[in-house]
């Protein structure tokens, strides 16, 4: 997939295609990350935050998937603190651009929730896994899988927390 990202990315950027060539640009630091390449990742990331940046300022939909892969490249190293800095920018803008029920936003929340358990404060890990689950059955539906991992989510968090009789319930 690289290889065409890569190649529609070089045209994109001749003919002045911003958001098309962004959006390559995120696609190639997103495959990077799911490769553990994570140097890589942040190459392409941080160069299509700034070419959006550039264009058209910090609230745009692209601008918050560069900063929520971003999020995701600080947490998978560990820095959870710099992936929440991240995953909340990425929050801000996606409820701005596209309204606080919608799946990107629930998908943040998760990530928060995810940071802060890694962080091992799971009171807020919870909270944020309530939110993103509040979105996804309203968008998504009760039947879909980002459901079930919230269900799962929830309840590694109240096992960790020490809360078994809520992580059973």
């Amino acid at each position: 997939a690289l290889v065409y990202f890569e190649k529609a990315s070089v045209l994109y950027e001749a003919f002045e295609v911003w958001e098309r060539y962004v959006g390559c640009l995120n696609e190639m630091g997103g495959q990077f990350l799911r490769k553990g390449a994570y140097e890589e990742a942040m190459d392409y990331l941080n160069q299509a935050l700034d070419t959006g940046r550039a264009w058209w300022g910090e609230q745009h939909p692209e601008v918050a998937t560069s900063y929520f892969r971003l999020g995701s490249v600080y947490q998978n190293k560990g820095d959870y603190d710099q992936a929440i800095a991240y995953f909340n920018k990425a929050l801000i803008i996606r409820q701005a651009a596209l309204g606080e029920q919608h799946p990107h936003v629930a998908s943040c929340y998760n990530n928060l929730g995810q940071a802060y358990g890694e962080k091992g404060d799971n009171d807020q890990e919870i909270d944020f896994y309530n939110k993103s689950l509040s979105i996804r059955l309203v968008t998504q539906g009760a039947q879909h899988p980002e459901v079930a991992t919230n269900y799962n989510n929830l309840g590694t968090a109240y096992n960790s927390k020490g809360d078994h009789d809520q992580a059973i319930a």
